[in-house]
């Protein structure tokens, strides 16, 4: 989970207080146009070990540990995220003619060149956590995906953020590894809450294939 520093830096923030914020911005955010990355770059990270991001402490963490927002799980969790170095493609499935009713295509999903399957955020709270455009003005080249299917059991939680085609792995809009599903009281005690006490994440970790 990545997040809008608005948002995020609020002292005592919860998913409450994100929701009404959410809810009280409503007509904003459909209108918002997607963040561009440059204008809201994470801080510099003092990496605290000469071997940071080589050393997956990710890979160290088990669904349903404590983690808190100032740890190395939480900062250095992209190590573990794979995003396809360009935006996933939509998929459609072609519904013929009908009597009356006209040819049409249904968006099945969207697939990367390994033929992994990803689904768009939700266009209600990726504008919040990830800067994407409202939904009067999403494109799919300015979007945040999540996996939907990999091609392995093990490929999960990968999150990737696009801005005009390119992958934003450095700002606080970025996507990030989940630890846990969604939703789930573990994704809420890793993800969200961690999030949400720290939105600032170490940049250019996300591996890209």
């Amino acid at each position: 989970m990545a997040g809008n520093s608005d948002a995020a830096n609020t002292a005592g923030s919860g998913p409450k207080t994100v929701v009404g914020e959410m809810v009280a911005n409503v007509g904003d955010l459909f209108n918002q146009e997607p963040r561009n990355p440059a204008d809201s770059p994470v801080p510099d990270y003092n990496c605290p070990v000469a071997n940071c991001g080589t050393e997956k402490v990710c890979e160290q963490v088990n669904v349903g540990d404590p983690i808190t927002g100032d740890s190395r799980a939480h900062i250095e969790r992209n190590a573990c995220n794979k995003c396809p170095s360009s935006p996933p493609q939509p998929v459609y499935k072609v519904i013929p003619r009908h009597g009356r009713n006209p040819e049409r295509k249904v968006l099945l999903f969207y697939e990367d060149h390994t033929s992994s399957q990803w689904e768009p955020d939700s266009g209600f709270t990726a504008p919040i956590f990830h800067g994407d455009a409202g939904l009067g003005n999403r494109e799919h080249d300015s979007m945040t995906f999540r996996l939907l299917y990999g091609l392995s059991d093990s490929e999960r939680g990968w999150q990737c953020r696009y801005y005009k085609g390119q992958l934003d792995d450095t700002s606080t809009d970025m996507g990030t590894y989940d630890y846990a599903d969604a939703p789930s009281s573990n994704h809420t005690e890793m993800d969200v809450n961690t999030h949400l006490q720290n939105p600032h994440y170490a940049p250019n970790l996300t591996e890209r294939y």
